[in-house]
């Protein structure tokens, strides 16, 4: 995670967080600096632990894996999974013959820049899908799709997992991830708000998992051990 996209990050939690009405508590304050009986001697323990506290934060910034760690803290993996309770009906969205008919298949010069797996089965096409002007790149293999992209922190996917999915978390190296086996429904969300065309329903098993490179998602009919080999070869 960059310095940039932890300022986003603070700046965006701030701007979503619903404070509290703050009392008017002006004349208390300075009635009691102005009081004899708050002396420095009683300030200077206070001030002393605000400014390590201040230092302690700044540091914490300046190393790669403090930021990512407060990253995790403040949930910017960008999934959220929803559990759907039992005897809901599902409405199913879009269930997309192939990813032809929602991405733009494109020349591998077009996604040079984008990570790809250590795998012996060779790449058979790649994709570009947009959602709200975020360029997607789907690797496309015989045995998996893999998505990736630099998702911002105002941005998530999210899924309506059915009662009876399987729902795990597990790891990829250091960085969480969530396994999830059957059918379930994807969405990209900005702000907090369903792009359209982005709902689709996914039949597949599918891993997802963040790193300071890209936001991942591995659709794929492997198993759990088989996913988490190929993941393990992205950076």
């Amino acid at each position: 995670m960059t310095d940039a996209h932890l300022q986003r990050l603070l700046e965006h939690t701030a701007a979503s967080t619903i404070y509290p009405e703050t009392p008017e508590l002006s004349r208390a304050v300075l009635a009691r600096i102005a009081s004899p009986r708050l002396s420095s001697s009683r300030l200077r323990p206070a001030l002393i632990a605000l400014a390590l506290l201040v230092l302690a934060l700044g540091a914490a910034l300046l190393a790669p894996p403090s930021r990512d760690a407060i990253a995790r803290f403040f949930g910017v993996q960008g999934s959220t999974i929803e559990r759907l309770p039992p005897g809901m009906p599902l409405t199913p969205y879009p269930r997309p013959a192939s990813l032809d008919t929602q991405a733009t298949p494109v020349a591998a010069s077009e996604v040079a820049n984008a990570a790809q797996p250590s795998v012996t089965e060779p790449l058979q096409q790649p994709y570009i899908v947009t959602y709200r002007g975020q360029r997607v790149v789907i690797l496309h293999y015989d045995h998996f799709d893999l998505w990736q992209t630099q998702l911002p922190i105002t941005a998530t996917f999210g899924k309506l997992v059915p009662p009876g999915a399987e729902l795990r978390d597990v790891s990829v190296g250091p960085y969480d991830a969530r396994w999830l086996t059957g059918e379930h429904f994807v969405y990209y969300t900005v702000n907090g708000q369903i792009v359209e065309g982005s709902q689709r329903t996914v039949t597949r098993n599918t891993l997802v998992w963040r790193t300071p490179r890209a936001f991942y998602r591995l659709e794929t009919a492997l198993t759990l051990d088989e996913a988490l080999a190929i993941a393990r070869t992205l950076p």
